[in-house]
């Protein structure tokens, strides 16, 4: 039902003009025998322990970084004008960002 807000338009394409997807469909990451997810290096996995305690800390002090992810997590407004000012500049981008672990992805 989250899908009742929307109206979406179907078209048809064929296959062969869909080269990008193609292409993206089939370029998965090859693991060595006996790798593991954990093996292969994903996000904050280069990012210092230290410095992530510090953008965590530095985040939780940001007034408009935890309206921005409250809004995230909530859901952010049909459109701009019903949006706080401070996060005017990430209605564009919405639906790009999320949230991990308090971070702003």
């Amino acid at each position: 039902m989250r899908g009742a807000r929307y109206n979406f338009q179907i078209n048809w394409a064929c296959r062969k003009s869909l080269v990008i997807a193609d292409t993206l469909s089939r370029a998965f990451i090859k693991r060595l025998e006996g790798e593991t997810d954990a093996d292969i290096p994903q996000g904050f996995q280069c990012i210092p322990d230290v410095m992530m305690e510090k953008i965590k800390i530095e985040t939780q002090k940001d007034a408009t970084l935890q309206m921005l992810i409250k809004t995230i997590r909530e859901g952010w407004p049909c459109n701009k004008q019903n949006l706080a000012q401070e996060l005017a500049p990430f209605f564009e981008l919405r639906h790009t960002l999320s949230v991990d672990d308090d971070f702003v992805l």
